[in-house]
């Protein structure tokens, strides 16, 4: 029989392994695409409202994941 924590389990494996292959892919297309440049990003400032976004994003998502993992850990060994 199947439990709901197998299947979260089977999920998140899914997910993992799905984010790892798309990673690798941007990868190798990133590499391939810079070797023809002279290798130089443009440096850009005065993104602040990005900037704040693209950092805060991430600590709330993570933020979010710690709280539920932690009361899901409390809650089982109780």
């Amino acid at each position: 029989m199947i439990y709901l924590k197998d299947i979260f389990s089977i999920a998140g494996l899914i997910i993992f392994i799905l984010v790892q292959v798309v990673l690798i892919i941007f990868i190798v297309k990133s590499q391939n695409k810079h070797n023809k440049n002279d290798g130089e990003t443009p440096f850009r400032t005065q993104h602040r409202i990005t900037e704040i976004f693209w950092i805060s994003l991430p600590v709330l998502t993570l933020g979010i994941i710690f709280y539920y993992t932690l009361k899901s850990i409390i809650t089982n060994f109780n």
